[in-house]
């Protein structure tokens, strides 16, 4: 599995890193604005994903740390993986 799994649902960008310091989940609004929460691993910050956006999200796809820090200029997202 890649260290970054990326999905997109109604404009709001989803992020799922696998870090040192354990799992994150990046989320990335429509007015640019982010934030992110830990989780133990991948399948929880899944269902923490579906939880902010009042449905289903996906589906997930695999993502190079370079498509990352494109996203990473585009917005506000902070932190390095």
């Amino acid at each position: 599995m890649s260290d970054w799994l990326y999905a997109e649902y109604s404009g709001t960008t989803f992020l799922i890193a696998s870090l040192s310091d354990g799992i994150f989940l990046y989320t990335i609004y429509p007015n640019g604005e982010s934030g992110d929460t830990w989780h133990r691993n991948f399948e929880d910050a899944k269902h923490q994903a579906t939880f902010e956006a009042g449905s289903i999200v996906g589906p997930w796809q695999a993502v190079s740390v370079e498509f990352v820090d494109t996203l990473r200029e585009r917005t506000r997202l902070i932190g390095k993986p």
